[in-house]
């Protein structure tokens, strides 16, 4: 008896570190979004697959959330880059304005963080609201993973 109840715990205990010890395969990666013409780089939530664009132009890169594009703009935030001079005369300004945060600055330039200062989804169209919101509360984090590379 005593023999069968020791193998039994041993069992019990060998049963708990097995499960403990299990790894989860389905962790997803971010999605890391590079720009080489201005030497930055962002990870953006796995979640956002498919759900964004990117509009690029001279000094400014627009994420956009896909499902609001048409309707209501869609913009979740930008990434835009300014010179130094262009950033003393009117950014140090307007950050005190709007919601536009400084995020680094290197060879004569300034890298800035801005959300829009109004409504970008439909906002008579739950599910449309409900598609930009959820990457909406992103965007913060977003933010944090900005680095410059070489």
């Amino acid at each position: 008896m005593r023999v069968l109840l020791s193998i039994q715990s041993a069992l019990l205990v060998l049963f708990v570190l097995l499960t403990g010890c299990s790894t989860n395969t389905s962790v997803t990666q971010n999605i890391v979004y590079e720009n080489t013409a201005h030497k930055f780089k962002i990870e953006l939530p796995a979640t956002w697959a498919e759900k964004y664009e990117v509009i690029e132009t001279e000094s400014r890169v627009v994420f956009v959330n896909k499902a609001n594009k048409e309707a209501a703009g869609g913009e979740l935030f930008q990434i835009e880059v300014w010179t130094q001079e262009k950033w003393k005369a009117e950014g140090e300004e307007l950050a005190q304005i709007i919601r536009l945060t400084k995020l680094a600055e290197a060879n004569g330039e300034v890298y800035t963080f801005r959300t829009p200062t109004d409504v970008q989804y439909t906002a008579t169209d739950e599910s449309l609201k409900k598609a930009y919101n959820d990457m909406f509360q992103d965007v913060e984090k977003i933010k944090e993973t900005f680095q410059l590379i070489k």
